[in-house]
């Protein structure tokens, strides 16, 4: 890799250390190929430096499939496999600059339904997921093994990511962000979904 000729080292010297000090447990993976690129609302190919250099003559060979999650036809989502269409800002229910720094929780609901076959993207995972536990039960395979060793069940995929289905679209997700900040204190005391929507916005409490 290209080191920035400003570092008082060789990248590779930064690298080699952080691993041999177990800064970063789990982060080598050198002995897996990538095989799935899954990007979501991103554009690593315009906004990681070396993107449309070192990512595509080297990561982008690797690979098996890459799936972009998006709004818009982004440089990343030209050299995908597939692109799922995405719902914008008003086609849903989220929050704009959820963070402190802002001082204020606003709320983007939704406005209109999504144009075309767009979706929010907690369904575009969650459908992906159904389709992975259909594919699997079809093939009979019952079961993989994951990056850390745990095996996890096809069958279970969909109930683990929606919270046994709890978490079905951005509207649950969304009401349980918000009630998970005001059990914290993040939140002032009775903030729920109903409110933001009634009024728009809110301080953060802490």
């Amino acid at each position: 890799m290209a080191t920035d000729p400003t570092q008082p080292r060789p990248f590779e010297e930064y690298y080699s250390e952080a691993m041999d000090a177990k800064w970063w447990p789990g982060a080598d993976r050198s002995d897996l190929r990538p095989r799935v690129l899954l990007e979501i609302a991103g554009n690593m190919l315009r906004r990681t430096r070396g993107g449309k250099t070192v990512l595509l003559e080297h990561l982008w060979p690797q690979l098996d499939k890459v799936v972009v999650i998006d709004v818009r036809l982004s440089e990343t989502a030209r050299h995908a496999d597939i692109v799922l269409p995405a719902a914008h800002s008003y086609e849903k229910v989220g929050f704009g600059m959820p963070t402190p720094w802002t001082m204020i929780l606003g709320l983007s609901d939704k406005a209109v339904e999504p144009a075309g076959e767009a979706l929010g993207e907690w369904e575009i995972l969650t459908g992906v997921l159904a389709a992975m536990e259909r594919l699997a039960a079809s093939r009979g395979v019952e079961s993989y093994t994951d990056s850390t060793g745990a095996v996890r069940r096809f069958e279970e995929l969909v109930g683990q990511f929606t919270f046994g289905g709890a978490l079905r679209d951005e509207a649950d997700l969304a009401n349980e962000m918000i009630r998970g900040a005001e059990l914290v204190g993040n939140l002032p005391q009775g903030t729920t979904l109903e409110t933001l929507r009634n009024h728009g916005w809110t301080r953060f409490s802490d």
